[in-house]
């Protein structure tokens, strides 16, 4: 790339700095990005199916009008947005193999992230390495990759991270964060790289993302998932476990997805502040207690709080949008978990008209709330 665009894209990304819900600017360092909240409170969305939904003639509307749904959440105080990448989803068993298109592939996030970009919105990209939904139960290797030994996947994993985080910083979309892998908390690339075996081959698969996102640039900060936010002493021990083999990172993301109490996520997040101070925290997923779940992690100690990514809002869990006079997320299947398949329909895109609901009207007043630094 010519030194005159590396100029364009680092002046426009000192730009967004000033106006988007980034946790600090992307020019700091790997060695001075703070563990803190130095910046807005993050209110992100994982929207990835929308761009598969309008494909397949879903609009949004927001009190009877209609707009992008990037404008629209926008517009109610989100931030950031999450979107997660498959290495090959348009592959047999793959996350679109009977879709039209090979959605969430490299270059439908591409596109997605120049939507977000557009409203003044940072990134978090989630890598799922694998052609379908990865999660505690499910780390199944890309097709390409089964017959690849360690070493080969190590060097898939850098080489695909790699690839993408480039596309995304050509077209000037580098993300802000990055989860190198999705909900790893039973390791990913199974077996090579399931935790309970081979915990130590887990550990050098994340270090070899990590590596190639501080390759593209070292700005980027590094997210590692977490499934279970209930749980902080399952969490602490998969903690120690990485930190004692040298995996590098800077943010911890949990899932809170589901509809029990929030006592316990607010108990885990107050106490990884205080017991890791050199991280970071989010809510990488949730979808209920949403004022209570944000509350928790803004309110966490030392301002380690970062911000919260509600999953999949126009149509999943409690949806923040109405479909056909119900609540949009009212009987969708829920995401994989260690009893579910691999592979089917839970992608299935949606049609019709979506209009926002009360519940997005939550969004404006946390933004406002959260504003003040604390």
């Amino acid at each position: 790339m010519r030194a005159e665009t590396n100029m364009a894209i680092r002046i426009v990304s000192s730009t967004l700095c000033l106006c988007i819900a980034a946790t600090t600017c992307l020019a700091a360092t790997s060695s001075t990005r703070p563990a803190h909240r130095t910046g807005p409170y993050i209110l992100g969305a994982d929207i990835s199916w929308a761009e598969e939904d309008q494909a397949n003639g879903t609009t949004f509307y927001d009190h009877g009008q209609r707009g992008d749904v990037f404008q629209i959440l926008k517009s109610h105080g989100f931030n950031f947005i999450r979107l997660r990448v498959f290495v090959n989803p348009g592959a047999p068993g793959g996350y679109a193999a009977t879709s039209k298109e090979p959605f969430c592939d490299m270059a439908h996030t591409a596109a997605m992230a120049k939507r977000a970009r557009a409203e003044g919105m940072g990134l978090l990209i989630d890598f799922h390495y694998s052609d379908t939904w990865a999660d505690p139960g499910h780390q199944t290797k890309p097709a390409a990759w089964n017959d690849l030994d360690f070493e080969g996947l190590r060097k898939a994993v850098h080489d695909h991270t790699h690839a993408v985080l480039s596309a995304l910083k050509l077209q000037g979309t580098t993300p802000e964060m990055v989860q190198i892998g999705n909900e790893v908390t039973n390791g990913m690339l199974w077996p090579d790289g399931r935790a309970k075996d081979h915990f130590d081959q887990f550990a050098q698969l994340l270090k070899s993302g990590i590596a190639a996102a501080r390759e593209v640039d070292p700005a980027i900060r590094i997210v590692l998932h977490h499934a279970n936010g209930r749980n902080v002493t399952v969490v602490r021990t998969w903690l120690d476990g990485l930190i004692a083999r040298g995996v590098e990172f800077d943010i911890v993301g949990l899932s809170c997805n589901d509809t029990g109490a929030p006592d316990n996520w607010k108990r885990s997040f107050d106490e990884l502040a205080k017991d890791y101070p050199q991280y970071g925290l989010i809510a990488a997923e949730y979808g209920y207690h949403k004022r209570e779940l944000n509350d928790a992690v803004y309110n966490a100690p030392g301002k380690h709080g970062l911000g919260s990514f509600i999953w999949e809002p126009t149509r999943h869990h409690e949806a923040l949008f109405d479909h056909e006079g119900r609540n949009a997320g009212t009987g969708t299947q829920r995401p994989p978990g260690p009893t579910a398949p691999s592979t089917g329909p839970r992608h299935r895109p949606r049609t019709g008209r979506h209009d926002t609901n009360g519940l997005i009207d939550l969004y404006p007043q946390m933004s406002r709330d959260y504003d003040d630094p604390k």
